[in-house]
C-alpha cells in the first residue's frame, strides 16, 4: 500500500499514509482518531477490510457499567444497527497470536 491506494489516518499531527507490502496487515485503533482515504489512482486494486474486535471482558465490564449504553446514545456515526450482540456485533471464540506480518500502529 501507498500512495493514494493507503488509508491516511491522523496522529499527533497532520494524516500520514499507513504504507506496507503486499501481504501486511495493520491493526491500529482507529475507531480513536480521524481516518479516510483518498481515491484510488494507482492502478492496483485497493481492499479494505474492517474488523472491530473487543475482547469478551471488556464487552462484559462496558454492559455491567452502563457504559455500553452510553456510547452507543454518545455516537456520531451510525451503521444501522444497535451496538448488541446479534445486531452489529458477532460473539466468536477464538486464540490470537501474534504473527509478525501484522504491523501494530
Amino acid at each position: 500500500m501507498e500512495a493514494s491506494s493507503s488509508a491516511l489516518a491522523k496522529g499527533r499531527g497532520d494524516f500520514a499514509a499507513l504504507e506496507g507490502s503486499n501481504g501486511h496487515a495493520f491493526r491500529w485503533w482507529g475507531n480513536l482518531c480521524e481516518h479516510y482515504a483518498e481515491p484510488n489512482g494507482t492502478g492496483c486494486t485497493r481492499v479494505s477490510l474492517d474488523f472491530r474486535l473487543i475482547p469478551g471482558r471488556f464487552w462484559a465490564a462496558a454492559v455491567a457499567s452502563g457504559g455500553l449504553h452510553e456510547a452507543e446514545t454518545k455516537r456520531k456515526h451510525h451503521h444501522g444497527g444497535s451496538m448488541s450482540i446479534g445486531s452489529y456485533y458477532t460473539w466468536i471464540r477464538t486464540e490470537m497470536k501474534q504473527d509478525s506480518a501484522v504491523s501494530t500502529v
